[in-house]
């Protein structure tokens, strides 16, 4: 009978308890951001340029414990403006997709893969990604999937880095909505306050583009779709 220092020694037994350290940590530090968000915002826009540094940190590591990427890529346009903003978020999309590819590849295969067994439709995603040439990788980041989920189970499943890295390029098309949207929100709310002397010619032209810019990239996504999912991915299993 195998007595605990036996298993305290075991490989497994040392891997598992790491990852119960880390996602331990990692939840506390998610549950307190999403209870502070507002005084995330606060405090990021008062640093300047050590603000982004740190923007740019959160989004690259509190994804990967539930905190939305939706609310970095709306809270860079309020506090950066549109291009900046843009830059900003796409910088860290990538940075958070690369280390979620790296985590699925090596720390959290073995539960990435178990996971993938109770979800279909995102193992017949990443089976098609798993020799993909970049150009089906952008197709596939532009599918409505959770960026975190699927990095990390095309890191188990071994897609190659260089393509998988290329196909950052389709989460251009919804953080420049949500940017967009983030950016709209700050100048109607700077309106409504009578902090802005924005005119509302200028804010309803926005409002407008932002509904145009909603309606491309939603067929975008519907050319993705149709483009990956055959008849027959499209049928229950």
């Amino acid at each position: 009978m195998a007595t605990f220092r036996d298993i305290a020694r075991h490989r497994l037994f040392r891997r598992l308890l790491v990852i119960i350290l880390v996602f331990s940590l990692f939840s506390a530090i998610g549950a307190f951001a999403r209870a502070h968000t507002a005084q995330f915002e606060a405090w990021i826009s008062a640093l300047g340029l050590t603000g982004m540094l740190v923007f740019l940190a959160a989004m690259t590591v509190l994804p990967l414990i539930g905190v939305p990427q939706t609310f970095f890529a709306f809270a860079g346009g309020t506090l950066y403006g549109l291009m900046p903003g843009l830059i900003i978020v796409l910088t860290g999309a990538t940075l958070n997709s690369t280390l979620a590819w790296l985590l699925g590849r090596s720390l959290l295969a073995g539960r990435v893969a178990r996971s993938l067994e109770k979800r279909p439709h995102l193992r017949m995603v990443v089976k098609k990604a798993r020799n993909a040439v970049p150009g089906v990788q952008i197709l596939i980041r532009l599918l409505p999937l959770p960026a975190v989920p699927l990095c990390e189970a095309m890191g188990a499943a071994r897609v190659r880095f260089v393509p998988f890295f290329i196909g950052n390029i389709g989460e251009i098309p919804i953080c420049l909505l949500l940017n967009y949207f983030g950016y709209t929100a700050a100048h109607v709310t700077r309106a409504a306050s009578s902090t802005s002397t924005i005119s509302f010619t200028h804010i309803a032209l926005r409002i407008l583009g932002l509904a145009l810019l909603f309606l491309c990239i939603l067929l975008t996504i519907r050319f993705a779709q149709r483009k990956l999912l055959t008849e027959d991915d499209r049928e229950p299993s």
